[in-house]
């Protein structure tokens, strides 16, 4: 008999910013930028979920697309 374990399948958050999209893999490691170390960019035991697809999350990780951007102006997305 063979056993098998199912990997759990990876999630992603997109950013939308002035019209522009970036895809981050929210089991994925955090920027490697210059980027100030904030929590939501710390890698949690078990990976990100939906819950860190934010519109904070998306200006913490320092997108070139979202740049000067408001808060209010980000848009985000999370799907499997």
């Amino acid at each position: 008999m063979t056993t098998a374990l199912a990997a759990s399948p990876t999630t992603f958050c997109k950013c939308t910013c002035a019209g522009n999209s970036t895809i981050i893999a929210l089991d994925g490691a955090p920027p490697t930028t210059t980027s100030p170390p904030h929590a939501l960019l710390e890698r949690k035991p078990g990976g990100r979920t939906c819950s860190d697809c934010n519109r904070q999350f998306c200006l913490d990780y320092n997108l070139p697309k979202c740049k000067n951007a408001k808060e209010e102006e980000v848009f985000t997305t999370c799907f499997p």
